[in-house]
């Protein structure tokens, strides 16, 4: 998703966003357009000091005691380019493969411009300062490494989602957060939804057999468009390939 998706707003005619995939903040501006027009928020001591000159902020020495990636995908990953890299960065082993790779082919955020990564591994128990502690939990989504948070702090625990389906091919790990979740008994859960009303819900193997049935019924080129970083969707249609006796073709990038 495009850096839009960071868009906050409370008015319904606010909805429309000033930037779209073919029209985009000013490279050259830093942050100066993502404040303008409310796609990031504006604190203190939290992003790098070049990207804020031109900007109402002044720089600062950070004061933050870390920041959670939850998964490597865009919506989440993509404006970690302007964290102030002295703030330590915590994620896990897998969204750090995936973003190295993403590097080596071209993405625009260099990884190894951040001078503290912590990566983590799935029942690891991050420690931050005296009195708090983060239990990164697995959890299913449409890219490999994707996690919600149990923190436990000096005022009681709070648990953060991530990004989380119950649909997918692996949602016994969805299940198991729910779970820790509950038994933290937090004092607030931070959830991520993109389909809280939605009535129907297809699971992957439902694409799969569907998938299959629109292929045998078509004997010539099938053309799927779909997100290259969608990992599972990716394996399905390999599956579909496999079960038609088709050849899977993919861009260069994606393979």
């Amino acid at each position: 998703m495009p850096p839009c998706a960071y868009h906050i707003t409370e008015r319904a005619d606010e909805a429309k966003l000033p930037f779209d995939p073919y029209l985009q903040p000013r490279p050259s501006a830093g942050l100066l357009d993502y404040f303008e027009f409310g796609l990031l928020l504006g604190i203190p001591g939290f992003y790098r000091a070049q990207d804020l000159r031109l900007t109402e902020i002044a720089p600062c020495p950070p004061h933050f005691d870390g920041v959670f990636l939850s998964h490597a995908h865009s919506d989440h990953s993509y404006n970690l380019r302007y964290l102030d890299p002295e703030i330590p960065l915590y994620l896990g082993s897998t969204t750090q493969e995936i973003l190295q790779i993403w590097e080596d082919t071209g993405w625009v955020f260099k990884l190894g411009e951040h001078t503290r990564l912590e990566v983590f591994r799935t029942s690891q128990v991050i420690r931050i300062g005296p009195d708090s502690e983060v239990w990164p939990v697995h959890v299913d989504h449409s890219i490999p490494g994707a996690y919600g948070f149990v923190a436990v702090t000096g005022k009681g625990p709070v648990v953060y989602s991530g990004d989380l389906r119950f649909h997918g091919p692996a949602s016994r790990l969805s299940q198991k957060f729910v779970r820790a979740a509950a038994m933290a008994r937090p004092k607030a859960l931070l959830l991520e939804g993109t389909r809280v009303n939605s009535e129907r819900r297809d699971s992957e193997e439902d694409v799969f057999c569907r998938s299959v049935d629109l292929v045998k019924q078509n004997s010539g080129l099938v053309v799927v468009v779909q997100s290259p970083r969608d990992f599972d969707r990716i394996r399905t249609f390999w599956r579909v390939a496999r079960e038609t006796g088709r050849k899977l073709v993919v861009p260069l990038r994606t393979a």
